[in-house]
This record gives C-alpha cells, structure tokens and sequence, in this order.
C-alpha cells in the first residue's frame, strides 16, 4: 500500500491530471480478525465495487481494474512499471528517453484469503463465483425495490476524472473489521493496550532513558515526526521491535514491524495509564484487498 499510495498514485496523478494523491488523507489500513466471517465480508465488500453503487448490473462489467476477471476468469493483471528515477537521470543528461526506455512488464500475483489458503485452486474459485452472485443478486433485488437502473459501462467511460459526486458519502472508518462482538471487542483492547504501552515508552526515551522497549508495530518517531536516526528497518523486521539507544533505535526481540498495524497485545493488567506484562502476540493478520495481506 505504500507504492499504491506513492509511486503508483503519482503515475496515477500524471495520466488524470490530478493535483493530488489516490486518497487526499493518509490511508489507514483497517485490521481484520482472523474470523472467516470477517475475511469473507471484507471480500465481498472489495469485488462489490460498481455494483453496490448501482454504476453495473454484473461485477465483470466495470470497465476499470478489478480482481474479479483475474480471480474467476484466469485474466492476467499485467502492466509496465516505470523507473522514473532513471528517467529522471537520463533528462539531467541531457537525454530525451522514450516513453519505455525505463518500463518492466510486471505481473500482480493475487493471494487467497487467509481463510481459504487451504483449499484447492478450483475451490477457491468457487467461493469467488459465490460472493459475486450474491452480490449481483442483491443489487438487483434492491434496484427493483428502489426502482433505479444502473448508469452503464458507456456512461462510467464518459465522465470526467476531475467530475466529483454532489454528495460524497461520509462515514466513520471501524477500528477493526470483526464478525463477532467478542472478537472485535478483544481486539479494540489490545490497540488499547498498545497505545498505552507505546505512550508509556516514547514518554520514557523524551525523559531521558535510554533503551526502552517500544511495542511492535509502530514506527518510531521524533516528537517533530521524523524517523529516529539509525532505524534498521530490514533489522526491526527481522527482529521484530525498537530499543531507544543514544544513536537513535536498535532492533529488539520478536514480532513484525510494519508501520499502521494495529499489532494488537492480550493485557489486563494496567495501572493508570502504565501497561504491564504485555504479551507480544498479534490477535490476527491484516487483509488491505484481494491481493496483498
């Protein structure tokens, strides 16, 4: 999500000529329980796209990306990726490259549910072929209700990229996404948890003290909000969290580090705003679409 919402939201920007990112705000990825209730619904949400908004009548329709072709049909998500870098280099040169001097043809390579991951290919594919009838089913049974049609696939190629909607939809964005109350609730205490953990570490390094524990989870961060000299990335993901030292942060025992995960923790034991005892074991995966998890 970091390349859709950097480099690929700026090749997006230079073909449609907008002036800003794919999402105006920061994106926030959304935690996903490990229930296959919750897995299902977030998928179903996803292959939905155009049809739940009454744009097509049948998911394959959109005239856009989408991973329904690729997940039912075998339709390969190919593309070229440009090394704008080195594009950049040539013009400083003096040099005027082609278009696809710098390109890679790459492939994006869809990942099952975790859900699913045990099952055959064949059966995968079923499930996909499920959702997507139900979905088409609603949809049709609610613009019979409302007695609406759908825009079409010629009127969607007609509108504008800078056309924006009369009324944009508004909503508050779930901390989590869970099937069950309890599951939900047990994982809004653990971002809980987590956050007190994390203020109770970062108040500790501002007062002085040096090699504190931070959770995993959770990039490091000065209080302007630059990274912390000498964050070894590749080392913190391998080892999984951020100790405080007098360079800036060193690596420190088990989990992954990825910056916006909830990386949620199983305490109960709290006094005041101190977090004890923490036990660093991630409640579930994150699901961010079809293809990346």
């Amino acid at each position: 999500m970091c390349y859709l919402n950097s480099n690929l939201a700026r090749e997006v920007c230079r073909l449609a000529d907008w002036g800003d990112k794919v999402w105006a705000r920061r994106y926030r990825a959304i935690e996903v329980s490990d229930e296959p209730e919750a897995q299902r619904e977030r998928m179903k949400h996803i292959l939905a796209h155009g049809v739940k908004e009454f744009l097509v009548e049948k998911v394959r329709d959109w005239p856009g990306v989408h991973a329904a072709r690729a997940l039912l049909d075998d339709e390969p998500l190919e593309g070229l990726w440009f090394d704008r870098t080195q594009e950049y280099g040539a013009r400083r040169r003096g040099e005027e490259p082609e278009r696809n001097r710098f390109a890679t043809p790459e492939t994006v390579t869809l990942s099952p549910l975790p859900c699913w991951e045990h099952l055959s290919p064949e059966d995968q594919k079923e499930k996909v072929a499920d959702l997507v009838r139900e979905i088409e089913e609603e949809a049709a049974a609610q613009r019979a209700a409302m007695g609406k049609t759908v825009l079409g696939r010629a009127e969607i190629l007609k509108q504008h990229p800078h056309q924006r909607p009369n009324r944009p939809k508004k909503s508050y964005a779930p901390l989590v996404h869970a099937a069950s109350r309890k599951v939900r609730l047990a994982l809004c205490e653990g971002y809980r948890v987590f956050v007190a953990a994390y203020r109770e570490a970062a108040d500790r390094l501002r007062a002085g003290e040096r090699g504190v524990i931070f959770p995993v989870g959770k990039r490091l961060k000065r209080a302007g909000g630059n990274h912390l000299e000498g964050h070894d990335r590749p080392r913190c993901r391998e080892q999984g969290g951020c100790r405080g030292t007098e360079d800036g942060v060193e690596a420190a025992g088990g989990g992954l580090l990825s910056s916006f995960r909830l990386a949620p923790f199983l305490s109960r034991t709290l006094s005041g705003s101190r977090a004890k005892d923490v036990v660093r074991r991630p409640l579930t995966r994150g699901i961010l679409s079809p293809t990346t998890r």
